[in-house]
């Protein structure tokens, strides 16, 4: 699984730096892998009682594998 270099804060800083907005597909994915993470542990009576944007590396959406869109996500 690749995962950004950076954790879910830096990156949305990276892109408010930008006056950018986060771009849907790539909200999308996000939602997506966080809520099936949390659906896999409350599956199995794990509680994570630590989520907060630090603690979240998501997988890179389609516009961090452009070399120099991002200085988090490369």
């Amino acid at each position: 699984m690749d995962l950004c270099d950076c954790n879910l804060r830096e990156y949305v800083t990276e892109i408010h730096k930008r006056d950018e907005w986060m771009p849907p597909e790539a909200l999308r994915s996000l939602m997506h892998q966080l809520l099936s993470a949390v659906q896999y542990c409350h599956d199995r009576r794990i509680v994570h009682r630590d989520l907060k944007p630090d603690n979240v590396h998501p997988r890179p959406p389609p516009r961090c594998a452009s070399p120099g869109r991002s200085s988090c996500c490369s």
